[in-house]
């Protein structure tokens, strides 16, 4: 999915990187699979005190 320079220019305006907007405007949207197809399939996430998270 791929969104117009307006629609990212008006989430966060200091943050250029495509993957970091399109991530937070598909979460935003309740766009869960356009979210998850934004991460590699091996992916981790780490979030703070837990353990990561794969897949």
């Amino acid at each position: 999915m791929t969104y117009t320079d307006t629609q990212q220019s008006s989430v966060i305006k200091a943050i250029e990187e495509p993957v970091i907007t399109n991530y937070f405007l598909t979460i935003n949207q309740e766009n869960f699979l356009e979210t998850a197809a934004l991460f590699a399939e091996n992916g981790e996430l780490k979030a703070p005190f837990e353990q990561p998270i794969t897949g």
